[in-house]
């Protein structure tokens, strides 16, 4: 572990944080790859060159980004009462004033209580500070965080798990290519254990954990989220104090389970500029849209309020504005905008080596779908073909609507009971049907996505 100290000021340059007098220093990520930069060398000076490289990699950024994240990392410590910190060496770079205590190595117990396979996060996480506070201080020994696809569940539940790796073994287990109670016994035998037998049962495993002080992650729970449900709630049960932790689209609805539900980033308030700048959705679009070769005028009150709105459009889910902000080279942030109409066109251009559910919006969409019952999946279809509330109440069985809601594929308006498709959801469940050719709800086939949205339950935007 990368443990320091300095002052009154605490800091872990792995586990990404910064503490003063045990209370948490938010950070933005960008400030906190710069202050890792130099704290990592204190007393040396650090060229603008080298903190560029070092905090943006291959990327081209102006030494204006850097002064305006250098003001931010200032502000926090000057706060706190340590001003002076960062200093500039005119002409030359910055210098970490402070002098840095390197932590003694850590006792036995505390070392043998960071075994486990969990990796470190692979970027930063954007906007989520508070509820990574707050999820991580809660102890519930059984604890579900569920939201779409896209929302960022694994990673948040990997920044969880870091944060308690100091106290606890943390083991992370993938279940996205689990498809039965045999597989995820074996993926957590192979986690816990080193093995994978076909013998294992949830007693075994429980057996050999025993009172050891461990998290379990399951990440990826819904397509077999029967047999994860059973099989946490009898681990938990039958272990003197293991804690587990479960990604997925719907509630395990396990006894003891604490549901945490997770929406999109923050959006855009009005259109005032500090109110759009603040917002931890339209940052992360831009930060990305710059990372993928973009150029945009952040000075320019229009492109802030396309951009604004792109966030918006695409209610904050970090996956949604990932793949949007890849278009910007290449559409513009006007151009983004109004492509959006048609977002899976659109939205198709992830990382190389993300995992397949991630690559696109499309595969995103097929991810949960393919995870719906054959009502449910009825459900989903109807909800893009019909125009009328009348015809949805007597077409639509109220558990596969439920399944719908319990599985985050429908969104609520906000302060009513409303229920409706995103743009992108109303889009393939329309694709659905006119691929199948079939016309199971008693309506003409649609060519594209229904137009008409109503007040209760419907496709399209969200309602104002």
């Amino acid at each position: 572990m990368n443990s320091s100290s300095f002052g009154e000021f605490a800091f872990d340059l792995q586990a990404r944080q910064v503490t003063h007098l045990g209370e948490r220093v938010h950070l933005g990520s960008r400030a906190f790859d710069i202050f890792a930069s130099l704290a990592s060398r204190p007393g040396e000076i650090v060229t603008k060159d080298e903190i560029i490289k070092s905090v943006w990699g291959s990327t081209h950024v102006d030494e204006g980004a850097l002064r305006v994240h250098l003001v931010a990392l200032r502000k926090a410590f000057d706060d706190k009462g340590a001003t002076g910190i960062i200093r500039n060496v005119a002409g030359k770079g910055y210098v970490f004033a402070a002098s840095v205590t390197r932590k003694p190595p850590l006792d036995t117990p505390v070392q043998q209580a960071q075994e486990g396979n969990l990796p470190w996060p692979r970027r930063p996480l954007v906007g989520r500070d508070a509820v990574l506070a707050r999820w991580a201080h809660e102890r519930h020994r059984l604890a579900t965080i569920v939201g779409p696809g896209g929302s960022g569940k694994t990673a948040l539940a990997i920044a969880i798990g870091n944060l308690l790796r100091l106290e606890k073994k943390v083991f992370y287990v993938d279940l996205t290519e689990a498809r039965d109670e045999g597989d995820l016994l074996s993926a957590v035998g192979k986690a816990l254990l080193q093995h994978s037998r076909t013998t294992l049962t949830v007693a075994r495993i429980a057996d050999a954990v025993g009172d050891d002080d461990i998290m379990l992650i399951l990440d990826g729970c819904e397509h077999i989220v029967d047999d994860v449900a059973t099989f946490a709630e009898t681990f938990v049960a039958s272990t003197g104090s293991a804690m587990v932790l479960a990604t997925s689209r719907e509630p395990l609805r396990s006894l003891g389970e604490r549901v945490r539900h997770l929406t999109g980033l923050d959006l855009p308030g009005n259109d005032d500029a500090e109110c759009l700048e603040a917002s931890p959705a339209l940052s992360y679009f831009l930060e990305e849209a710059l990372a993928a070769g973009a150029e945009i005028n952040t000075a320019d009150p229009l492109t802030l309020r396309l951009a604004a709105n792109i966030a918006r459009r695409l209610d904050g889910l970090p996956l949604a504005l990932e793949l949007a902000a890849h278009r910007v080279r290449d559409l513009g942030i006007s151009g983004l905008d109004a492509a959006l109409h048609e977002p899976l066109a659109v939205l198709r251009f992830g990382r190389r080596t993300a995992p397949e559910r991630h690559k696109s919006l499309r595969a995103n969409l097929d991810w949960s779908y393919r995870s719906l019952t054959s009502e449910e999946r009825d459900a989903f279809c109807t909800l893009a073909s019909t125009e009328t509330t009348g015809s949805r109440h007597r077409r639509i069985d109220d558990e596969a609507m439920e399944g719908l809601i319990s599985k985050s594929l429908l969104k609520s308006s906000s302060g009513t009971h409303a229920w409706f498709l995103s743009e992108a959801s109303a889009q393939f469940a329309a694709e659905l049907v006119a691929k199948q050719g079939r016309d199971n709800f008693g309506m003409p086939g649609i060519p594209g996505r229904n137009p008409h949205p109503t007040p209760e339950m419907g496709s399209g935007p969200r309602p104002s």
